[in-house]
């Protein structure tokens, strides 16, 4: 308050005597009220928050990696064969993997986790595709979870795992990548905006609404509408009210034009590489298909399965593009 009260008289002196203007006294109580309100607003959704997570990770798994603390999922650990690693996409948490964990934890191992400080894991430095990519190896080690793995990657994590794959080959077992997020695509394609700016509107407009409280408040007006919610679902949705996770999306947008590079120069190894995306009526579609089809073929077992078309943020729901997910996951685990 006192920074912000030398703010205004530098302000004055400036603008050469500004108390003359008769609004000025209401100007000056606006100006502090407001800043007043928006301290309120911050502090009382650092308290709502703080609340939020001790109710609805009670029962939830943490590690301590590398002085983050991450929410883990691990299902089907007692099965033989490689580890499969779920990596959720830009500004998601494990939660999207609710349904397709369990049904691969059917006949594989599994593991999900909030990356890169999402959901509700905390403290993580890791931020471009790189620093990711440690992040992961050294949440195995954390784990005591050696082998090999299949890596799971979708839309921006695709980029996580090609990163991981090419510095640790002798552990991939093979890369499945949904819709990904594909380097080669954005540097050649000419209408799209370039990734960090795609992604600007939304990164801001998230990141003050949830540090205000805005959005927990719009999510409870909706709850008193709603019916009760699954554990599962209330904790997805307390996900997407919280100012860290969104903090947290922030970091990550920020170093995407990094994260890209670094994928781009990740050599590919010998490990299947598989890639599933559904058509799109994106005119630059055909240069999209061409492209991935060409990094496909970098794998001297690669493969690519193209679904009708569907929507993005519903590719991990109920459907058959989940049942398809399901059996090629499945046959790269058991196939080691």
């Amino acid at each position: 308050m006192r920074a912000f009260r030398k703010s205004l008289a530098s302000i004055e002196r400036r603008a050469g005597g500004i108390r003359s203007f008769r609004g000025y006294r209401w100007f000056r109580r606006a100006a502090v009220g407001a800043l007043a309100l928006a301290l309120a607003a911050a502090s009382t959704e650092e308290v709502c928050e703080r609340r939020a997570q001790a109710a609805l990770t009670a029962g939830e798994t943490f590690v301590a990696v590398s002085g983050a603390r991450l929410r883990y999922q691990t299902l089907g650990l007692e099965r033989a064969g490689p580890l499969v690693v779920l990596l959720p996409g830009l500004g998601a948490s494990i939660e999207q993997m609710r349904f397709l964990q369990p049904r691969l934890a059917e006949t594989v191992r599994t593991l999900s986790y909030d990356r890169a400080g999402y959901g509700f894991s905390t403290g993580s430095d890791a931020h471009t595709a790189e620093e990711q990519a440690k992040e992961l190896a050294a949440l195995l080690d954390a784990l005591n979870l050696p082998g090999t793995l299949v890596l799971v990657g979708y839309s921006t994590s695709a980029l996580v795992a090609r990163v991981f794959a090419a510095l640790n080959p002798a552990r991939v077992a093979a890369v499945y990548l949904v819709e990904p997020d594909h380097p080669e695509f954005e540097a050649r394609a000419r209408a799209r905006p370039t990734p960090r700016r795609g992604y600007v509107r939304w990164v801001v407009h998230d990141l003050v609404t949830t540090t205000f409280g805005v959005k927990r408040l719009a999510a409870r007006l909706a709850a008193r509408l709603a019916a009760h919610q699954a554990p599962a679902e209330a904790r997805a949705n307390e996900v997407l009210v919280r100012r860290r996770h969104f903090w947290a999306l922030a970091r990550e947008w920020y170093v995407l034009p990094d994260s890209f590079a670094q994928a781009m120069a990740a050599p590919v190894g010998a490990e299947p590489i598989v890639v599933l995306y559904t058509a799109q009526s994106d005119p630059e579609f055909p240069l999209q298909e061409r492209l991935l089809a060409e990094f496909v073929r970098r794998s001297p077992r690669g493969r690519i399965r193209k679904l009708p078309n569907h929507p993005h943020d519903q590719l991990f729901m109920p459907g058959p593009v989940l049942d398809a997910i399901v059996e090629d996951v499945s046959a790269l685990a058991s196939a080691h």
